[in-house]
This record gives structure tokens, sequence and C-alpha cells, in this order.
């Protein structure tokens, strides 16, 4: 059975979110000195890419099940953004050290997930036209656990930082 693919207007802005998002990870790699810096740059866009480009892809697809398989395998990753948004924080704030537990609670938190969202309807059961016909997932169940994590290990990043760099201040002082 072939692929069945029909042109979308909502392909454009998908499309260059993806060139955007490979353009920041090549300066990074170049231009960033610190190497924590770029890897967890890069881990954010190895994330968010395959979100990014399933949704460009369900932007073209006409079959509502070959959507959802692609909107399904697209929003996997996603739960990984957290961690390595909680890594880029801590590694900015010097913290990186101190925190190894917490990171790999958050990478494990973000790999379960990650697992359950490819392997069941727990994230993505089915998906929705939208506005202009594009395919959009129906939310299941797990769905805010699974993308919450972004602003979860995000927050628990930026709270420790921000006390690492009020500590910092204090002991200047």
């Amino acid at each position: 059975m072939p692929l069945e693919l029909a042109w979308s207007i909502w392909v454009v802005p998908f499309a260059a979110l993806v060139l955007a998002l490979l353009a920041l990870a090549v300066v990074v790699v170049v231009l960033a000195g610190d190497r924590l810096l770029r890897l967890a740059v890069v881990a954010v866009v190895v994330a968010a890419l395959p979100w990014l480009s399933a949704s460009l892809l369900a932007a073209l697809v006409v079959d509502a099940e070959v959507a959802t398989r692609v909107l399904r395998v697209g929003n996997g990753p996603v739960s990984l953004i957290g961690p390595a948004l909680l890594i880029l924080l801590l590694a900015a704030t010097g913290q990186l050290a101190q925190r190894r537990a917490l990171i790999a609670l958050a990478v494990a938190v973000g790999t379960a997930s990650m697992a359950l969202a490819l392997g069941t309807e727990l994230v993505v059961p089915g998906v929705r036209r939208v506005g202009g016909g594009m395919w959009y997932p129906r939310p299941g169940p797990w769905m805010p656990g699974h993308v919450g994590q972004v602003v979860l290990w995000a927050a628990v990043g930026a709270s420790l930082g921000r006390g690492a760099l009020a500590q910092a201040r204090l002991a200047e002082h």
C-alpha cells in the first residue's frame, strides 16, 4: 500500500521550524565553547526534531491510521526534552556533578514515558482533523504527564540553578 500524501499549507511553518532547529544545533556545535552546553542543546534538538518532523509529515498524510502512527512516534521523545533542559540548566550553573542522581531519575522517567508513548495508546490514541485539514493527536490519559515533563524538569533545573546562583552571590559578599 503506497503512502498517500497531499499538499497542505501547514507544511510551511513546520518545515521552517525543522530547518531552524537544525540551524540552532549546527550553530551551537560550531560556536559554543562549553562541551556540556553543546551536548545539552543537541539533546534538546534530538528530542524535539522527531516531534517537528512527525508534525510536518502529519500535515501531508491523508490516512488517519498512518497519521496516528506518525504522531505517536513523533511524540515519544518529547518527554526527553525536559531532562535535556535540566542538564542544560544544571551545566550552566555548575551543578551537574552534584546532581547526577537527579539527572539519572529525570532520564529514567523520561525514557519510561517515551516507551509508554511509543508502545501504547496512553499518549496518542488517535488523531483528529483541525482547521486547514491537518491531523492533530487526540490526547490520551498520559499526554499531560508525558508533555508535562518538559515543564517539570525545566522548573526543577531553573529552581536549583537559581538557588546555586544566589548562594554564589552570597559567597562573594
